[in-house]
């Protein structure tokens, strides 16, 4: 993988949003608080309705070209990548926080591109059966 500096694997490709608009394919990251920090969820086209506070950071790629999101969601749950987080963690007061020391993790990116398409392909079918098992659960529900 070599030497390369925490731009050209995290300022590049993302960007961190601290508005509260959320679109399709964002990646929600906890930047405050205690145990959570560094949990992730994606945003699919099944989020209808969601609300985010201050110590949720809205990630989104800003160049596919690279990597997608699928394989953004899969780097930053990389045990390499958490402990990193975890290594960035600060308490400010009562709180912990990575605040804007997630912009000095290093992504760990794979040079194989078919490795990364494999990957992402993988991370992407295994949203979409939770989405199904999501949906199939409603259905249970509305027809109690």
């Amino acid at each position: 993988m070599g030497s390369r500096s925490p731009a050209s694997f995290l300022f590049a490709p993302i960007a961190i949003y601290t508005n509260h608009l959320i679109f399709l394919f964002d990646i929600l990251f906890v930047k405050d608080g205690t145990f959570l920090i560094g949990r992730t969820a994606f945003v699919t086209k099944e989020d209808k309705k969601i609300v985010i506070q201050s110590h949720i950071l809205r990630i989104r790629l800003k160049d596919e070209n690279r990597f997608d999101s699928y394989y953004l969601l899969y780097l930053l749950n990389q045990p390499i990548v958490q402990k990193q987080i975890a290594q960035y963690t600060f308490v400010q007061g009562t709180i912990s926080t990575v605040g804007d020391r997630l912009n000095e993790v290093v992504l760990p990116v794979h040079l194989d591109r078919e490795k990364i398409k494999c990957i992402s392909q993988q991370v992407e079918s295994i949203i979409e059966q939770k989405q199904e098992t999501k949906r199939s659960i409603e259905k249970i529900i509305g027809t109690m």
